[in-house]
């Protein structure tokens, strides 16, 4: 009987979504996906003509602080990515979400160019829906659809934040 109760309630969870009020989507995994598009793969750093670029004007990085812990993070080259650094910097607590990723509700909504990623990569930073922020601390299939932001090029930033329910995230461009 607890067994069933269990089952329906997972169930239930199930139907929960990730969307604009503010509903989780708890996900099923699935083998048969399509894979990444080849125009979604990270770049080293944005390239600037340097006659567009400003004499005073330094390229910027992305980096990700969480706990006390820093990595730079490589960018897809998408609006997304370029309406995120627009309201940057920024920090944020995130929740945890089956284990495997933390989550964030940003104010926002984006632009989006949602893609089936067969297989998520520890370090992937996605966004699900418009406004759903997701850090990715482990690797494993899915059937959902993200729209991809990066990769933390530094993993042992993800190693210490498993266990906890809510970490502190800080994202800012710096030189």
């Amino acid at each position: 009987m607890r067994k069933g109760m269990f089952i329906a309630f997972c169930m239930c969870l199930l139907l929960v979504a990730c969307d604009d009020k503010k509903q989780l989507t708890l996900p099923t995994r699935s083998k048969d996906q399509t894979k990444l598009k080849k125009e979604a793969v990270p770049t080293e750093t944005e390239t600037v003509d340097d006659n567009e670029k400003g004499e005073d004007e330094t390229l910027k990085e992305l980096y990700i602080t969480i706990h006390e812990q820093s990595s730079k993070i490589s960018l897809y080259d998408n609006q997304t990515t370029k309406e995120l650094k627009e309201i940057l910097p920024m920090s944020f607590s995130m929740e945890d979400l089956h284990q495997n990723e933390k989550f964030v509700y940003l104010n926002q909504n984006f632009t989006t160019n949602a893609q089936a990623i067969s297989q998520i990569q520890k370090g992937d930073v996605m966004l699900f829906g418009s406004n759903c922020l997701v850090i990715f601390y482990e690797s494993f299939p899915t059937t959902f659809q993200y729209t991809p932001i990066g990769r933390i090029e530094d993993l042992n930033v993800l190693d210490e934040i498993a266990g906890n329910t809510v970490i502190q995230v800080r994202l800012e461009m710096r030189e």
